[in-house]
């Protein structure tokens, strides 16, 4: 069993959600330490969250654009010296339009995280909904000329803002509704989006504007329909939702449930830190193994992370 070393969580930033799922595995004996504050990056330096694989330094960037990770540099390293030994970089929101500013350590994209609020798998998509799609988000430039084509489709519902938590019931039947899980990009170069997630969960076919990179095969024409201009909107309606559906479910139980969150933590740090086969990974078949009982560490350590896991789970600002 694999040693996970962990600062104790100080926000409800969506590298936490990561954690969760990591404590949750029993897949590692859990401890604790201090990690030295990070010096010289300003307020983005929550968005860096830094543990231990047996001993190896990994940290996890949550944050939408380049930084903070493109702002580790020379003068980073002599004002921060402890991270000088950083072996992986976990960036949720990687693009490679902004490869040339990051440092010279191993990144990789990771898996953007669920709004706290949302249900995963509340429902079974089914084929033949009334409804081309929905679509809910924040109205930034880059939707506008989305939305606009929206307004024009009656076909497709449109709510400008974020679902409201106290009336998720309402959204979830719309989205039953949809023919496609319709993305619009979100913030920064990578633009990943939480709905990624949560329509995955539910079996939905994707249509995203965007590309998003992850550590895994995840192609337009395969895994979700690519809409390059608004008008492709009206094409929707042409094209057989079903394959895409079950890529949407194949892509949720191997990647973006909690055990392929788990799995691929695990496929990235055998891969860059040389950590061994541990206990209980995937064999060369895929099969995912049986989740073990947590391994607790000293009482009274893990009750209280997990009521502040907990805490930071129910309290999570949604932004996209």
């Amino acid at each position: 069993m694999h040693q996970l070393t962990l600062a104790r969580p100080k926000n409800n930033q969506w590298g936490n959600y990561l954690i969760q799922q990591l404590v949750d595995s029993g897949k590692y004996q859990v401890r604790f330490e201090e990690f030295p504050p990070f010096q010289a990056l300003g307020r983005r330096r929550g968005n860096l969250k830094p543990l231990k694989i047996d001993g190896s330094l990994v940290v996890i960037d949550d944050w939408d654009f380049a930084h903070p990770t493109s702002r580790l540099d020379a003068a980073f390293f002599d004002q921060n010296p402890f991270y000088r030994d950083i072996k992986l970089i976990l960036k949720v929101q990687y693009s490679q339009l902004d490869k040339p500013s990051y440092p010279p350590i191993p990144i990789e994209p990771f898996l953007i995280f669920p709004r706290s609020t949302f249900k995963l798998g509340v429902f079974d998509w089914q084929p033949g909904g009334d409804l081309i799609a929905a679509f809910s988000g924040k109205p930034w430039r880059n939707r506008r000329a989305w939305i606009k084509q929206m307004q024009s489709m009656s076909s497709l519902h449109l709510v400008v803002g974020n679902p409201d938590p106290s009336v998720q019931e309402p959204y979830y039947d719309t989205l039953r509704r949809c023919t496609w899980g319709l993305i619009l990009k979100g913030k920064g170069p990578g633009g990943k989006n939480r709905r990624e997630t949560e329509y995955l969960s539910c079996g939905m076919p994707l249509a995203l504007n965007y590309k998003p990179e992850y550590p895994f095969p995840f192609e337009p024409g395969i895994d979700y329909v690519y809409l390059e201009k608004p008008s492709d909107l009206n094409h929707l309606d042409q094209i057989d939702p079903v394959p895409f559906s079950r890529r949407s479910r194949f892509n949720y139980e191997k990647y973006f449930s909690s055990q392929g969150i788990v799995d691929t933590f695990e496929r990235l740090t055998r891969k860059h830190l040389k950590t061994g086969s541990g206990d209980n990974l995937p064999g060369a078949d895929g099969c995912t193994p049986q989740r073990s009982a947590f391994s607790l560490p000293p009482a009274g350590v893990m009750g209280g992370l997990s009521a502040l896991f907990h805490l930071l789970a129910v309290t999570h600002f949604d932004l996209l």
